[in-house]
Parts: structure tokens; C-alpha cells; sequence
């Protein structure tokens, strides 16, 4: 798929889908791709340190020629500064909600927080011993 009008056309021969939904089918694609890009880069790419371990433990589902090409993107400048900017919703939530020096506040957020902390470091254990 080339272009949005390939995927749309595509799209339309597999299901019945009116004209009116098509901004939502696209946007609904996209984030689609957009996860599984993402599961495939946390489960495939970022616990592994090197190419030849990455391939061995491949998905299965994906070409080697399009999953190398996959890697070359991670690894280009481009990424590494697109992911610089990338502030996740984990992040925002913990470094709005941190208690400045010798001020109260009405709420605590603290037990939300040491929640968020404490499942990243067990997400991290579970991917190390994969």
C-alpha cells in the first residue's frame, strides 16, 4: 500500500464501509500500524542489545528483509530524535504531580505514582528475562 487511496480502495473490497467513514478508517488504521510498530519495538528491539540476537528472536510474521529494514530505521538519527521528543503519558503524569519542597497540597498523588514506578520495573523484569 502505497498511498491513503490504495488502503482506502483495499479496505473497501474487504468490507462494506460507507464513503462518510472514510477519515475514521484511515485514522483507525494508522494507529493501528502505529501500536503494533510500538509493541514490536518493545517486546522485539529494546531488550536485545545487538542485530544477531533481535533476528533470532524474531515475530515470525515479518520478512527478515523488511524486519532489517525496521532496525536501520530505529537506528537512523531521524528516530533518535523523534524519540527525543516523545514525552509518554507515564512521564507527564509523574513530573507534573511531584510535590515541590515544604508545600501541601489537598490531594496526594503519591500512591498513583509509586504505582506507575513500580509496574515499569516490573515490565522491565519481564522483557530482561525473556
Amino acid at each position: 500500500m502505497d498511498t491513503k487511496k490504495d488502503l482506502w480502495d483495499y479496505t473497501k473490497e474487504k468490507y462494506i464501509i460507507p464513503e462518510a467513514a472514510k477519515d475514521w478508517t484511515l485514522v483507525t488504521i494508522r494507529e493501528a500500524w502505529r501500536r503494533h510498530r510500538r509493541d514490536l519495538k518493545i517486546n522485539y528491539y529494546d531488550p536485545y542489545d545487538n542485530d544477531e540476537i533481535r533476528m533470532a528472536k524474531n515475530p515470525g510474521h515479518i520478512p527478515e528483509c523488511q524486519y532489517r529494514e525496521l532496525f536501520k530505521y530505529w537506528k537512523s538519527e531521524k528516530f533518535k530524535e523523534k524519540e527525543k521528543e516523545f514525552v509518554s503519558a507515564k512521564e507527564l503524569f509523574v513530573v507534573t504531580r511531584t510535590r515541590k519542597p515544604d508545600r501541601l497540597y489537598k490531594a496526594s498523588n503519591e500512591n498513583t505514582t509509586s504505582k506507575i514506578i513500580c509496574f515499569v520495573r516490573l515490565k522491565w523484569r519481564k522483557l530482561k528475562s525473556k
